[in-house]
This record gives structure tokens, C-alpha cells and sequence, in this order.
């Protein structure tokens, strides 16, 4: 099933037992869908000021089997190494981000095939990126570093 609701804040969530879109938020995202997260695949916010600073740790903590996050306009720079943990994710977004750079456990994300980096504040990627094997769409506009020149023909 799946719902919509707006109430006097303007906040719009678009939900499902599997899917959720948040497009407006007023309130901390925590509140909105902590009740759901275990069912959760797919996360999408387009909200560009949403600041739960427990947001990653929370996803990666009940979702464990989330396979889509796509995180635009993500307002923090770091994102945390519980990400590593979602073992299962096959796509995750940054577009839009103020990330600067990732963990080190992203090369746990051994079903990643796309990594959406367009837009965001990354200034390099681990090295251990080479091990995505799976991951076959990188989209990233500024990239640096010994390791990135190493990848690009590595592939």
C-alpha cells in the first residue's frame, strides 16, 4: 500500500512498505518513519536541508537490506562507515552533496553498480573503490588522486 500526506507544515511523503520519498520535510526525519525502517528498500530524499545528523547510522542500523539511497543535497560532509554495512545496496547517490569524501568501508558495498557523485564535494575516492566489481555506472565530474588514474585504467 501507499500513501500520501501533506499536513500544515507543507510536508510531503510519498510511502510504501518498501519505498520512501521524502520531498518536503519540516520535522526530524526520525519522527516521520522510524516505525518503518526494517521493511524499507528504497530511501529517497530531494529534501536538500534535511539535517538528522543520525540519518546513516539509522538507515544502516534497521535497513540493513536497503538496495537503493539516493541522499541529493545531503548537507553533511562526511558520511559515516556504518554505510558499509548496507550490504545489499546496488545504488547510492550523493548528487547535489557537500560529502568531501568517502569511507573507507564503501568497498564492503560488493553489490554497488552505481555510484552518483555528480554535483557533490568529493574530493577523491578510497582506494578500495577498485574492489566494487559489481559497480559498473560512476558518475562523478572531479576526481583526484593517484588511485582514481589507477582506476580509470584498471577498468
Amino acid at each position: 500500500h501507499s500513501y500520501n500526506s501533506k499536513n500544515k507544515h507543507e510536508e510531503f511523503l510519498e510511502k510504501d512498505e518498501r519505498r520512501m520519498v521524502i520531498h518536503k520535510l519540516d520535522k526530524d526525519v526520525n519522527q516521520a518513519i522510524s516505525s518503518e525502517w526494517s521493511r524499507l528498500r528504497s530511501f529517497v530524499t530531494l529534501e536538500r536541508n534535511m539535517s538528522s545528523p543520525n540519518l546513516l547510522t539509522l538507515v544502516a542500523g534497521k535497513c540493513r537490506y536497503m538496495s537503493v539511497l539516493e541522499l541529493i543535497g545531503l548537507p553533511k560532509d562526511n558520511i559515516p562507515n556504518v554505510i558499509g554495512d548496507l550490504f545489499n545496496l546496488k545504488h547510492l547517490s550523493l548528487r547535489d552533496s557537500m560529502v568531501k569524501f568517502l569511507p573507507n568501508s564503501i568497498e564492503k558495498l560488493s553489490n554497488l553498480m552505481t555510484l552518483d557523485l555528480c554535483k557533490s564535494e568529493i574530493q577523491e575516492l578510497p582506494g578500495g573503490i577498485v574492489k566494487l566489481k559489481k559497480l559498473r555506472h560512476l558518475f562523478a565530474e572531479k576526481l583526484n588522486g593517484k588511485f582514481w588514474r589507477d582506476f580509470q585504467w584498471s577498468t
